[in-house]
């Protein structure tokens, strides 16, 4: 068996949903100096029945000499038992499946029994009605009693005034007896603007005063899994769906930005220009938020994806390390003894800014520099420098 290419995903274990689905992202490698055709086969193991199994999109894809590419693949369980399912991905050279194979990592899907089906009580709607009811007649019994019983005369209080007998005091007389407060000024209170954003790993939008404050949740921020600000001040996400979306403060709402797939990370040049690191690893530049993205050759294998102010790239790559590149078309250079970080970005005064293995923040001084971890500063996903309050 030849293993002429390299098969990972992200973890090993993952859960399903209530209906017994889950999916599987795997990334493929070629290893080798040649251009490949692989096939992408999901096997089950265990007792996974390979019905469950499905291949999203094309199992067969082109691969350059050492490119990346990737599969979903899709679990269904049709069994009503709980327990964990193993599978794997296989691929195959197209040429010679036969001998040129790799098998991948196994994965293992838990699925949870069916719900018990809920009895069904009393109906709540029928209580409210009789109860409506009873108030109703209560009501109409009151009535009657409190009227005489609806012959005669009403009941008229004896010891009440008539109303020429009441005497109001002189309007000019009452103001002076009262004594006017003085008026409050009430000075509006500017909550001071935060230095840094983050995206939690809940998906959602936070903030910090400074490097050495605490995380304060943004409402309705969510659902993100990166981000970076426009010089501007206009917030930059990317969602769940690897799209870009863009709200113009922290308060407002996020709106889809037009033909911005697929990134998993961004970074924002002092230009306005944007770099993106796609799903496919590549490095993708953007002249402006609404322009479109252009694949930078041989720029892969990236996760993640910053500028340091000298205008050289660091990006980390998936060995979690930091890498630099002098200009877009030069290579990459690993930075020495720069893991293990899953996202970077990097603050006006140079300092960079990790994300460590443990969704807590890590600074470094200068390229190399040692990693230092940020007090109270997990558990992020990614983190961005706010613009100067004008």
């Amino acid at each position: 068996m030849g293993n002429i290419f390299t098969i990972t995903t992200a973890t090993t274990d993952i859960k399903a949903d209530a209906a017994g689905k889950a999916s599987a992202i795997f990334t493929v490698t070629n290893t080798s100096n040649k251009p490949i055709r692989g096939i992408a086969r999901a096997r089950s193991m265990g007792s996974t029945q390979q019905g469950w199994l499905e291949v999203e999109g094309e199992t067969e894809k082109d691969f350059g000499a050492g490119g990346i590419q990737q599969f979903t693949v899709n679990f269904k369980s049709t069994g009503p038992e709980a327990g964990k399912f193993p599978f794997r991905l296989d691929v195959a050279s197209a040429n010679n499946p036969d001998e040129e194979f790799t098998e991948g990592p196994p994965i293992n899907v838990e699925t949870a029994a069916p719900a018990a089906p809920v009895k069904k009580g009393f109906p709540l709607w029928l209580i409210i009605v009789i109860a409506a009811a009873a108030l109703l007649i209560v009501g109409l019994i009151l009535l009657f009693v409190l009227r005489g019983g609806g012959e005669g005369n009403p009941v008229v209080n004896a010891n009440v005034r008539k109303p020429g007998s009441i005497k109001i005091p002189d309007h000019d007389t009452q103001q002076s007896n009262v004594t006017k407060p003085a008026p409050i000024k009430i000075s509006p209170v500017q909550e001071p603007s935060p230095q840094f954003i983050g995206v939690g790993t809940d998906k959602i939008l936070y903030k910090r005063a400074n490097l050495n404050s605490g995380w304060v949740q943004v409402p309705n921020s969510g659902s993100v899994t990166g981000v970076a600000v426009m010089p501007d001040g206009t917030i930059v996400g990317v969602g769940m769906d690897s799209n870009l979306y863009s709200r113009a403060t922290l308060s407002s709402n996020w709106v889809l930005v037009p033909n911005s797939g697929s990134v998993t990370g961004i970074a924002v040049m002092p230009n306005g220009s944007l770099l993106g690191a796609g799903v496919d690893k590549y490095l993708y530049t953007r002249e402006a938020l609404m322009k479109t993205w252009q694949q930078v050759r041989n720029s892969g294998v990236i996760n993640s994806i910053a500028v340091l102010p000298d205008g050289t790239l660091l990006s980390v790559v998936i060995d979690n390390k930091l890498y630099t590149r002098v200009t877009l078309n030069s290579a990459w250079i690993q930075v020495p003894d720069s893991g293990s970080v899953t996202s970077v970005t990097v603050m006006r005064d140079g300092t960079i800014l990790g994300v460590g293995m443990d969704s807590n923040l890590y600074s470094r001084a200068t390229l190399t520099s040692n990693w230092i971890l940020v007090p109270n500063s997990g558990s992020v996903l990614s983190v961005a420098e706010m613009p100067l309050a004008k």
